[in-house]
């Protein structure tokens, strides 16, 4: 049987490959990838969280969206039906200006 590395080590071996990014990196206008694979980065990232440890080297959460998208068809029927409720009210004074 051979011997099992803690999460320790590893996190100490690879810690300068996990500060550079979470897929990879740009060095001199050149995409380079981890040199550890996402497997293996996710499964030491397993065994510390699994240890109660806290995993610094995820990316930061964007906010979520909370405006749904809808139609435009939907959008531009009730802007139209506002635009015709507000010429509604002017109507009387359109009409006293045509007489």
């Amino acid at each position: 049987m051979s011997y099992q590395f803690t999460w320790k080590e590893k996190l100490a071996s690879y810690k300068n490959e996990f500060s550079k990014g979470v897929w990879g990196y740009w060095e001199l206008g050149a995409w380079k990838p981890l040199a550890l694979s996402a497997r293996k980065r996710a499964a030491i990232r397993k065994e510390v969280l699994l240890a109660g440890e806290v995993w610094p080297y995820d990316p930061p959460k964007k906010e979520m969206r909370n405006k749904r998208k809808g139609h435009k068809c939907d959008r531009v029927s009730a802007e139209k039906r506002a635009h015709t409720a507000e010429l509604m009210k002017k109507m009387p004074d359109i009409l006293l200006d045509y007489k």
